[in-house]
């Protein structure tokens, strides 16, 4: 008797065991389903994490359900058992295969994810067979129909999800841009001695003879493009520059393409902004969805037969009679439950899928005539578009200056539509941030702030929107930029216009200031990134002397434009060391010393306790820096304090003794940093970043690219 009455408890906990994975197993799944499109619209590291935990957590609970299903299966009834509720288990056995398909919202949680298909594809064989097991097991089972449409329906799905990953792979991208050499130039019947001028001068006139012989057939908007337009060039450019995503080089024709288009003058600068989120987010849905896969044939096809075999495996079960009898109440519960819940998702899946930017372009092609009436279905497809598009709003400054922002409702968001901040300043002294943009209002934040003064709540990272005049700025100087690379006479001129990491044409701009030049010129990346960056805040944090013959106006905004990059290509060094790995070089270590160095100046000025950025910043200046600082402090630390005071000092008398705008100047700088940055990511984390609300880096990369610009 002892020992029947554990064995007896035993089974009870075994059975509820499986009945427990199953419901979490298909609550996990409709956890994914419905959040895991909000990961590309916020970093929120609490939504990150619920969905990380979430998609581990829903393979292993599928496993172990099937597992948990085969043992029950080899135990003999009890007594009290209905006659066929082990038939009934072995049900659940295909629909924990199909949980294991995943959502259509959701493959990879990471790129990692896609280069292990093959793992995934085995997982995909190994868990058929133990379904089949648990099926054998439970022979002879009244509910065979049933099964084997659940198992039609769970192999197609998971299938599908393995075909995703596979495309999303690097290595198929990469296997999928490679082409056959299209160039007439026979190399091999040269002379030994071919010098470099001749082999210029050959690719010059393959150049021109490509361009002769196949003219772009890309349409230059000549007039305001339609939501569906946009949609549709995004479309075009995703599938001509995918190479673009595993660092692969792409055919000059369609690089002509793409610089004949996004220089054409009647194009809007918020038209290309809006043309590359919809690339990027084509991008996105590629590398982390089942996108690519259901807008295949194959993808059709296999959906057709999986919601298909679904509803009939419920239909046959509903009108099944004699089921009270036959299983026990609470499994004939759960069954309906995953029968509904399974339909229900299935059918918010063909939701997002009939609704989504992919289907849209897809149902339409782009015309080779502007002035042709669009038809009835283009202008519908066009009024849903303009439901989603981006929204601007205007906002005061605190500055009194208004601006529009980026304010896209959150469920219609592409990215997460901000630029991170953080600063040097600020951090070393703890402060709070100030905000340049307040978008909840100051009665919100002084709530928030008096509600947390009991926890010390202090904040170093923060979000702005992005602006309007910040895209505009970085748009017609890349527009520029493509133009002067463009006209240069060779390809030795356009290597050298990049011997340092900035470009000639921003030095040639500060010439004439040999102090700001040695700041760029002589340093390293991340050397001079920290240097202006400090330079930049001690400028932000004195009072605003803009000069009588400056327009006020592009004063203020380059201001506001030099604040918002410096801090964000801070954030970027620091916080997003993976990102920015090629360029970063010792950049944490300078970092460390010079907040070290910002620490001992406090201190000894007494102001530790204060949390006033103006005040800390006025001492900075205060200093002597007459000497030079790298002589007084040699190799023994990295700090650049100093040299950041020493560069803000001389734009403030580049401002006051010359009448010129220092943050027109520190503005070009600042794009100078930015592009260089972009052109030099890393590309694995680049496209990471996608899955995490996106970044404003991508959007520059990607325009850089358009515009044949970077490395």
């Amino acid at each position: 008797m002892v020992e029947v009455i554990p064995k007896q408890i035993k089974d009870v906990w075994d059975s509820w065991n499986i009945r427990g994975m199953v419901i979490l197993s298909l609550s996990l799944q409709t956890i994914l389903i419905f959040l895991s499109p909000s990961r590309k619209r916020t970093p929120n590291k609490f939504l990150i994490f619920l969905l990380w935990s979430s998609y581990l957590l829903a393979d292993l609970s599928a496993n172990f359900a099937v597992a948990l299903i085969a043992k029950n299966q080899g135990k003999d009834p009890k007594p009290d058992d209905p006659p066929q509720d082990k038939k009934l288990l072995a049900l659940w056995a295909p629909f924990l295969l199909l949980h294991l398909g995943g959502p259509d919202t959701i493959t990879a949680f990471s790129l990692e994810d896609n280069a292990l298909w093959n793992r995934h594809f085995l997982g995909l064989v190994f868990q058929a067979l133990a379904g089949v097991y648990v099926v054998i097991q439970s022979l002879p089972n009244v509910l065979w129909v049933i099964i084997l449409l659940l198992f039609i329906a769970g192999t197609s799905k998971y299938l599908e999800r393995t075909i995703a990953l596979y495309l999303a792979s690097s290595d198929k991208y990469r296997g999928s841009m490679l082409q056959t050499s299209s160039s007439a130039f026979d190399y091999t019947e040269q002379p030994d001695n071919l010098d470099m001028d001749s082999i210029i001068a050959s690719e010059m006139y393959m150049k021109e003879h490509r361009r002769q012989l196949k003219p772009p057939k890309l349409m230059i908007p000549n007039r305001k493009l339609t939501h569906l337009e946009i949609l549709q060039y995004g479309f075009f450019f995703f599938n001509n520059f995918k190479s673009l995503m595993v660092n692969n080089i792409f055919s000059l024709e369609l690089r002509d393409e793409s610089m004949a288009f996004f220089r054409a003058p009647k194009l809007q600068d918020e038209e290309a902004l809006r043309i590359m989120e919809a690339e990027l987010d084509f991008i996105y849905e590629g590398l982390y969805t089942k996108g690519a896969v259901l807008h295949s044939w194959v993808g059709l096809v296999s959906r057709f037969i999986s919601l298909g075999s679904l509803l009939s495996a419920f239909t046959i079960y509903h009108y099944r009679h004699n089921k009270i009898q036959e299983f026990h109440n609470a499994d004939i519960v759960i069954t309906y439950t995953l029968f509904l819940v399974g339909i229900a998702l299935d059918v918010m899946s063909l939701y997002i899928f009939m609704v989504s930017d992919w289907t849209i372009a897809m149902l339409s092609t782009l015309k080779d005539d502007f002035e042709r009436i669009p038809s009835r279905k283009d202008r519908i497809l066009d009024w849903v578009l303009g439901l989603k598009r981006p929204k601007w709003k205007w906002q005061t400054c605190r500055e009194e200056h208004k601006q529009e922002v980026l304010n896209t409702p959150f469920l219609l968001r592409r990215w997460t539509g901000s630029i991170t901040m953080f600063n040097f300043i600020t951090y070393s002294m703890n402060a709070d941030t100030e905000r340049i943009h307040n978008p909840r209002g100051g009665t919100f934040q002084l709530l928030w702030k008096t509600l947390l003064c009991p926890f010390s709540y202090v904040t170093s990272v923060h979000s702005e929107p992005l602006t309007k005049e910040l895209w505009s700025f970085v748009f017609y100087e890349l527009q520029e930029k493509s133009q002067i690379l463009d006209s240069l006479e060779n390809t030795t001129t356009k290597s050298s216009a990049r011997k340092d990491w900035a470009s000639s044409h921003t030095q040639i701009q500060i010439a004439d200031h040999e102090m700001l030049l040695r700041y760029i010129t002589d340093l390293d990346y991340d050397h001079s990134l920290l240097i202006w960056h400090i330079a930049t805040e001690l400028c932000y944090q004195e009072k605003d002397s803009a000069k009588e013959k400056c327009d006020n106006s592009e004063y203020h905004t380059n201001r506001k434009i030099s604040k918002m990059l410096s801090d964000y290509m801070m954030y970027l060094l620091i916080m997003q060391p993976k990102l920015m790995s090629e360029v970063a070089g010792i950049g944490k270590i300078r970092f460390r010393d010079t907040l070290a160095e910002a620490d001992r100046l406090f201190k000894k000025m007494r102001i530790e306790n204060s949390r006033y950025v103006k005040f800390a910043s006025g001492v900075i200046l205060s200093v002597d820096t007459s000497i030079e600082p790298r002589d007084v402090k040699g190799n023994h630390s990295k700090s650049v304090l100093f040299e950041a005071s020493s560069l803000a000092k001389e734009l403030q008398r580049l401002e006051r003794d010359f009448g010129q705008d220092k943050w027109k100047t520190l503005s070009k700088v600042w794009l100078e940093f930015l592009f260089h940055a972009a052109s030099h990511c890393d590309a694995t984390t680049r496209m990471e970043l996608l899955s995490k609300g996106g970044e404003f880096i991508n959007f520059v990369w990607l325009q850089m690219s358009h515009f044949g610009l970077g490395d």
